[in-house]
């Protein structure tokens, strides 16, 4: 038997420690770099230029959702139903190596297109290199997604948690440098992310290539099966981008980019709970996996005991963010942003319930439930979109920030 289908074995706790405090290191260093740039990029950025930024990050990241067609998910499901040789493993990847170079091509021709007529307009930007490199971006991390899903599965927190951390020093070194030297403003973090993305992708499919998991195979069960199974979560991601992204866009529309700004700086101070809880289901949820397909009765019993733990940790994690969330802004940001920190507390509350979900979540994607998740996500996105629409225009960034708090209780429910 492949060592892989025994690492849901042993103290999970010890487990969780153990890799996980790879992924939460690796998670603090990121985090904490992008909030020690604040000083820096609140200062030679304007409101505006950081409101158009983030609005074209929530365009790179409802792409994936086009590419993979949430096929990543059902990577992530059925790795352990494919491990058992290392021939079934390699048409595995193989497989889905081939699927998203194709379709992530027919995808990239077709966004760019669109940017080119309608995004540019929408943000003020030139086509290059804000709207190119926008749409090749995504392309890019699906396909180091394949090698770092590889890595995760069998546990690999070291190798994983050390590469993403260098891939986000040079991102934020090419920044920073393109920034404050020629001084060339927002084209700045895009040539930044582009050089990280292309790191990235080599990093990951070196992985992939130096084991040989990837050849000339293409096994059409495999991709039916990923499909059946992805397929229902498309709403359910695209619930994601509405509750968690779209708002910036939305504000920027009704009111203007530069507020957009302002609440993307509180509403990242409120994201970092995820680090915490991203950290923690990045070993827990292959776990999850790999235990269910041993033995559900004593899987259930083990998340049981989970669930109140992580409970308690998420809540004082996220009542200390919110408590000083006051303090932080003003210290790390330039006067113009100082109320920024208004969005911080209702945002961390939100992630709150986001973090709280994992546990059922994950369980219903092994039981593929996903039609299941996906109703409960267009309920969430739905209300998200319709209430953003009404409310923006009349009381602006706050009426997004409880919005999304409102939308992650009704997906918790």
């Amino acid at each position: 038997m492949n060592k892989d289908t025994t690492i849901h074995s042993g103290s999970h706790l010890k487990k969780i420690i153990s890799k996980g405090s790879w992924y939460f290191v690796a998670s603090v260093i990121t985090k904490a770099l992008a909030i020690i740039m604040w000083p820096i990029t609140t200062r030679y950025l304007s409101p505006n230029d950081i409101g158009v930024l983030d609005s074209l990050d929530s365009i790179r990241l409802l792409l994936p959702i086009f590419i993979s067609l949430c096929l990543d998910e059902a990577y992530y499901r059925f790795y352990f139903n494919h491990n058992k040789t290392f021939d079934e493993l390699k048409k595995y990847i193989s497989t889905y190596f081939w699927i998203i170079i194709s379709w992530g091509i027919v995808v990239l021709l077709i966004g760019t297109l669109i940017g080119r007529i309608y995004l540019t307009k929408l943000f003020d930007v030139p086509f290059y290199p804000f709207i190119l490199i926008t749409m090749l971006g995504p392309l890019l991390l699906q396909l180091s997604l394949l090698g770092g899903v590889y890595l995760k599965q069998r546990l690999k927190s070291e190798f994983y948690s050390i590469t993403q951390v260098v891939v986000y020093g040079i991102f934020y070194a090419v920044f920073l440098f393109l920034l404050v030297i020629p001084k060339i403003g927002a084209q700045a973090k895009i040539y930044g992310l582009f050089i990280s993305d292309i790191l990235s992708v080599v990093i990951f499919s070196f992985v992939i290539f130096k084991n040989k998991l990837v050849g000339f195979q293409f096994d059409k069960r495999i991709l039916i099966e990923g499909l059946k199974y992805s397929i229902p979560l498309l709403p359910c991601q695209g619930s994601y981008w509405i509750t968690g992204l779209s708002d910036r866009i939305i504000i920027g529309i009704y009111k203007t980019f530069a507020s957009t700004g302002i609440y993307s700086i509180g509403y990242k101070l409120g994201q970092t709970l995820t680090m915490f809880s991203e950290s923690i289901f990045k070993v827990y949820k292959p776990i999850i996996f790999s235990m269910f397909a041993d033995n559900k009765e004593n899987a259930v019993k083990k998340i049981e005991n989970f669930i109140p733990a992580f409970f308690f940790i998420m809540f004082w994690l996220a009542f200390c963010i919110g408590i000083f969330s006051k303090e932080a802004v003003f210290i790390l940001t330039e006067s113009k942003f100082h109320n920024a920190y208004l969005v911080t507390p209702i945002v961390v509350c939100a992630y709150f319930f986001s973090a709280m979900y994992k546990p059922f979540y994950h369980i219903l994607s092994y039981y593929k439930k996903t039609w299941t998740i996906s109703i409960g996500a267009l309920i969430q996105a739905s209300s998200n979109i319709v209430f953003n629409i009404i409310f923006i225009p009349i009381f602006g960034r706050m009426a997004a920030a409880v919005t999304t708090l409102f939308s992650y209780i009704v997906f918790f429910i």
